[in-house]
């Protein structure tokens, strides 16, 4: 598997590529969601293959926005399928690439460890600082789809998310659980204290 090239060649397609639009599922957070399925693979153990595995998979988890919104993640392993042979990435490799690729699907319902890796990096800012830029990024993209939100629909939107995800892994339950529940008490403060 020949992951620097494989990486850089995705990546400069989707600098290149991607709608300026896409202001949450954009490079940034393609490179934030590889950054964090390192971190959490390592911290729960896992081999050097496996971590290629799932960076590969975390590379192309939103790829399929190149082509477009609806269904991305399977457009996405439509993507790795295409590409991922040129650089030395066996039939078998491919194939687990592309079931970790889909359990990002929301609702989320990874089947092994690899897949609730994949998944808490994929929905890891939940759990951070980053939660308010990024739940901002995400609105204004939707918007840019036309799924709007009044100011209350966007507040009961994200306490409802909040409160129906759960990280799979104990690293990030450690981790980040206590910060995404400071997060969904602002967020249930600030919809008491709002009058709409």
């Amino acid at each position: 598997m020949d992951y620097a090239r494989v990486e850089k060649f995705i990546l400069d397609m989707l600098k290149r590529k991607l709608s300026d639009k896409l202001y949450y599922h954009n490079v940034s957070h393609t490179c934030e969601t590889i950054r964090a399925a390192e971190e959490f693979s390592r911290a729960e153990g896992l081999p050097e293959e496996e971590i290629i595995i799932l960076k590969t998979a975390a590379l192309f988890h939103d790829s399929g926005y190149l082509r477009m919104p609806v269904d991305n993640e399977r457009i996405g392993t439509e993507i790795a399928r295409e590409f991922l042979p040129e650089y030395d990435y066996t039939p078998e490799q491919i194939e687990k690439i592309c079931r970790v690729i889909l359990a990002t699907r929301i609702p989320q319902k990874p089947g092994n460890l690899e897949e609730q890796i994949i998944c808490d990096a994929d929905l890891q800012y939940l759990g951070t600082e980053e939660y308010d830029k990024q739940s901002t990024l995400l609105r204004k993209e939707m918007s840019f789809y036309n799924i709007l939100f009044t100011d209350q629909e966007w507040l009961d939107f994200q306490i409802n998310f909040l409160k129906n995800h759960h990280y799979f892994t104990r690293y990030c339950r450690e981790s980040r659980d206590a910060v995404k529940a400071d997060c969904l008490k602002q967020l249930i403060d600030a919809r008491k204290s709002t009058v709409f």
